[in-house]
């Protein structure tokens, strides 16, 4: 009996000295950082600097704090001086999903001073990685690469046009009917896109487009000039407004293990419509 007073008394007495604890403990008071939007600066050779960054990826001490959909506000237990790295962040494919860091854009850093209690705004601004490749870019201005026609008439083509264009003078457009519906065709060069050894290494189509009709970006593969596959990676819904897309090619480019690729282009006119029409603009194809 008295060793059972004993451990009744020593269980209270720890409840106590534990509950104590607990309300004597204050909540720490975090600081916020605030990001409104991400900016791309691009230089000569580079291209649009047009983009559709989503997310900020936020890392304070090296220490992720997670990725924030912008406008963000995000907390963090900081006090005192501390690194910041934003890296941009985007939907794969155009799927809200998939977010993902985009590969190609530096990192934005910096050092500031937190306080717990307060906001701490930034603006970050991103570039493209050094090391970055741009196999290619197509804005339409002087030039249209997308001339290996694939649907076997000359008819439906990618034209330019000053019509509906995104930023500068012209745009790529394509227009389909009930006598034209179908409409395929890839780039006239080849490119050497893939890495064998690192077959991981990102590879990524980013393009703006605006359209009343489905369509789908793909690649085709050859091995010392001779065809080998062709795989349509992903699909784009009617969009009223210019949208931008960073389609991932990665996977694909290194299932088909070819030497070298093609981007192709393909659309069908449905009968829920008179007249098809596709506008394109910013085609880059980017690796490292």
């Amino acid at each position: 009996m008295k060793n059972i007073f004993i451990l009744s008394v020593l269980i209270y007495v720890s409840i106590q000295f534990f509950s104590c604890d607990l309300i004597d403990t204050p909540e720490p008071i975090p600081a916020y950082i605030y990001i409104d939007t991400i900016k791309l600066q691009t230089q000569s050779g580079q291209g649009t600097n047009s983009h559709k960054i989503k997310d900020a990826w936020i890392f304070v001490d090296n220490q992720l704090i997670g990725p924030f959909e912008l406008p963000a506000k995000a907390p963090v237990l900081a006090d005192g001086t501390s690194s910041i790295e934003v890296f941009a962040g985007m939907a794969d494919n155009g799927i809200v999903s998939l977010p993902e860091i985009y590969p190609f854009y530096n990192r934005y850093v910096t050092t500031k001073q937190f306080v717990p209690g307060e906001t701490l705004e930034i603006e970050p601004t991103v570039t493209y990685d050094d090391e970055t490749v741009f196999a290619f870019i197509e804005d339409f201005e002087t030039s249209n690469i997308f001339g290996e026609e694939l649907d076997g008439n000359v008819v439906t083509k990618i034209e330019r046009t000053e019509q509906g264009e995104f930023e500068g003078r012209y745009s790529g457009k394509i227009t389909l009917d009930n006598a034209n519906p179908i409409f395929e065709a890839a780039t006239v060069s080849t490119y050497n896109i893939f890495d064998a050894n690192n077959v991981s290494s990102p590879i990524y189509l980013e393009i703006n487009y605006k359209n009343n009709m489905p369509f789908e970006i793909g690649i085709l593969g050859y091995n010392n000039g001779i065809y080998v596959d062709k795989i349509y990676s992903v699909g784009f819904n009617p969009k009223d407004e210019w949208n931008k897309v960073y389609v991932n090619l990665t996977l694909d480019v290194s299932v088909m293990d070819a030497d070298s690729y093609r981007v192709v282009i393909r659309a069908a006119k449905g009968s829920d419509i008179e007249t098809g029409e596709i506008y394109l603009d910013n085609i880059k194809l980017l690796h490292f």
